[in-house]
């Protein structure tokens, strides 16, 4: 049996970071323990989304989340009003992905297969949300901004 090493301090709540999972593998498999940053309320999923299709196109104020993938794989772009990153998440691997508040996202290109789990922080609350990308720039530039 072999564990990989681990350590939750490596996580930063305020930016988009890669969490890594204990990973322990064996004759009978392998067995992948994720253990987060915060406290989680909800958790859902995504699956059969139809070829070509993009989700999300919000924002959130205060939510934290965990991206991780039992099954597929996806793109989830970041966005802020002054920058863009990329993170492929894909099954198997042995990183989740944080995703603290502040951030637009955009996710694409899943796979045929892809299920995509998602652990947050808060109980759903419609308030929470920013649909529209011109009030998530102003709201960002109103709150963000000043708490960095």
């Amino acid at each position: 049996m072999s564990a990989e090493n681990y350590t939750l301090r490596n996580v930063n709540i305020e930016r988009p970071s890669w969490i890594n999972q204990n990973r322990i593998v064996d004759n009978a498999g392998c067995l992948q323990i994720l253990e987060l940053p915060f406290h989680f309320n909800r958790i859902y999923y995504m699956h059969g989304v139809p070829d070509g299709a993009e989700r999300g196109f919000h924002a959130h104020k205060s939510l934290h989340q965990i991206f991780l993938m039992p099954k597929g794989s996806l793109s989830l772009e970041l966005v802020t009003p002054t920058s863009s990153q990329v993170f492929e998440l894909e099954s198997g691997s042995p990183r989740a992905l944080h995703v603290p508040p502040g951030y637009w996202r955009v996710l694409s290109k899943f796979s045929r297969d892809a299920i995509g789990l998602v652990l947050a922080s808060e109980h759903y609350d419609k308030d929470d949300y920013i649909r529209s990308f011109d009030e998530y720039v102003n709201w960002y530039n109103e709150v963000m901004r000043h708490e960095s």
